[in-house]
């Protein structure tokens, strides 16, 4: 108890330090923020509330679905190389939004075409690779994302020139790229939808047992199974529908926790929702402290310092065993 108190200390603490540090980096520092706050000028007040505070409350949900998405696909799948990137999800949300883009479509088909993607792709990985185990799914899933990401490519080279690098930087992950009013919309969706789920951490505590002893305890394991993998596969969709596909957090931050923790759920899936908004607020205000012109996706930042934390966590817990 001590251990996860201190946890949530440091936990809370870093999120308040991560959201300092995103609402004060960039041109003018965090005399930007004063001026804003105070209310003493126009200019001041525009970058803060209309650029730094919507990409931190962006940053935040997207950490935090993706997170909590990536422990229910782990948990689900009982493979702790499973997430809705590497398996395909996000790929599949990424042709709804683009194509519903190539064909200027409103705002919310877009949602709806990410929607379908993204369900679309985890019923065809679920139908190839379910009877091969879990190393048949992981593979079907990858095999599925690349053939989406050839997919993509296609569909980007039909793009007109003028939204060819919109989309190409969406797709490689975007948080700046939504006003104040569609991003608190999207933090409170995304955030309610996690909160939501939460609630049944007792159902993923048992289907972490398995199929025969989740059925003894009285549990529908099929229909938790579906329901939780189509939930996660929803918000997933809706975070790369508002930020583009972003990978690692749900890999890292669930695969880090649950090696620290252990794996109740009770305590994993909020601590998940708060350490993959920490992570993405961290990335994001990384990129904007590199000394380069433009700006780095955050997606290319997740990858960076995703791929080596996860590779020593590997070595590390294959050495325990």
């Amino acid at each position: 108890m001590k251990k996860h108190a201190l946890f949530w200390i440091l936990g809370a603490s870093a999120l308040v330090a991560v959201c300092f540090a995103g609402l004060c980096l960039g041109s003018g520092g965090i005399s930007i923020a004063i001026k804003a706050l105070a209310g003493s000028d126009v200019t001041s007040s525009a970058i803060f509330f209309e650029i730094r505070l919507p990409r931190v409350l962006m940053a935040g949900s997207a950490g935090c679905v993706l997170a909590s998405s990536g422990l229910i696909f782990q948990t689900v799948l009982r493979n702790p190389l499973s997430e809705p990137y590497i398996l395909g999800i996000s790929g599949g949300a990424a042709i709804g939004v683009i194509c519903a883009r190539l064909f200027n479509l409103p705002p919310l088909f877009e949602g709806i075409a990410a929607f379908a993607g993204g369900l679309s792709t985890l019923g065809t990985v679920l139908a190839v690779g379910i009877r091969r185990g879990s190393a048949g799914l992981l593979l079907s899933g990858v095999m599925v994302n690349s053939f989406c990401g050839a997919v993509i490519l296609f569909a980007v080279s039909l793009l007109q020139m003028r939204d060819l690098t919109s989309v190409m930087f969406w797709f490689l992950g975007d948080l700046g790229s939504a006003d104040l009013a569609a991003s608190l919309i999207w933090t409170t969706l995304l955030i309610s939808g996690c909160c939501l789920i939460s609630r049944f951490w007792h159902a993923l505590d048992l289907l972490l047992l398995g199929e025969d002893a989740a059925q003894s305890l009285g549990l529908s394991s099929r229909k938790a199974a579906a329901g939780f993998l189509a939930c996660s596969s929803l918000l997933t969709s809706a975070c790369v529908c508002a930020a583009g596909p972003i990978g690692f957090v749900g890999l890292l931050v669930p695969h880090f926790l649950r090696l620290a923790f252990g794996s109740g759920h009770r305590f994993l899936f909020p601590a998940c929702m708060l350490c993959g908004a920490v992570f993405l607020i961290a990335c994001d205000a990384f990129v904007r402290l590199l000394p380069f012109e433009g700006e780095m996706p955050i997606g290319v930042a997740t990858a960076l310092i995703g791929a080596p934390a996860f590779i020593f966590l590997l070595m590390k817990s294959t050495g325990q065993n």
